[in-house]
């Protein structure tokens, strides 16, 4: 990627807070685009409310944030969730709830990081012996 490519991100929710750097790494915070109620065992999808354009020979990877599960008792099922760059849809993430909980809108409940798509290596399939 080169230095003058940018990351386009459409909000698509009024009062999403915008996307930050942690300040540590290279990996980019995700927020809830709305409050979201679950109860103990259930799943759902949880809009993150951006779309994202990467450039060329680009990925992202949406990882839950390290106190995730702690803080907020999910897991995300999804998780490593690979986003290349011809995917123009509103991000989720599918949530399993260990415990009741509340997710609040612009509450960081993932982290992305962007890099470069893996070099096309060829494969060769070799026969079953």
């Amino acid at each position: 990627m080169a230095k003058n490519e940018q990351i386009l991100i459409k909000p698509l929710v009024e009062g999403l807070k915008p996307i930050t750097q942690d300040g540590i790494g290279e990996w980019y915070d995700l927020r809830s685009a709305y409050t979201v109620g679950l109860k103990a065992g259930d799943w759902r999808k949880l809009r993150l409310g951006i779309e994202i354009w990467l450039p060329d020979n680009c990925e992202a990877m949406i990882v839950p944030r390290p106190s995730t599960g702690e803080k907020w008792g999910i897991v995300m099922t999804n998780s490593p969730l690979i986003i290349n760059n011809s995917n123009h849809k509103e991000l989720e993430i599918e949530v399993y709830a260990l415990r009741d909980t509340t997710i609040y809108k612009n509450d960081k409940i993932c982290q992305m990081k962007v890099g470069f798509c893996q070099y096309d290596f060829g494969l060769k399939m070799l026969d079953y012996n």
